[in-house]
């Protein structure tokens, strides 16, 4: 499915359904933020996730840290595999 953007081109579209669950969670973080719409929510998501599978490409990891206590951090990780960069 796509859709035109200010240029006339077509955009590539995803579609998916979401539980109820999920529906209250996004609207709580776009809450809290000022992402403003749950689009917005998804592409910082992904952001996320991209960061997340090019660092972990090139064996390293992704840490979240205190800035109260910068000696703190724990390790951010996701319950998926990532195949290794074989050019690094």
């Amino acid at each position: 499915m796509t859709d035109s953007n200010a240029t006339g081109g077509a955009q590539p579209r995803v579609a998916f359904d979401l539980t109820p669950a999920m529906v209250e969670e996004i609207a709580r973080i776009a809450g809290m933020t000022d992402l403003g719409s749950p689009p917005e929510v998804f592409r910082r998501a992904f952001t996320l996730l991209r960061i997340h599978v090019d660092a972990a490409a090139r064996g390293r990891e992704v840490y979240m840290v205190d800035p109260d206590h910068p000696n703190e951090k724990y390790i951010i990780t996701l319950p998926f595999n990532v195949r290794r960069d074989s050019s690094t």
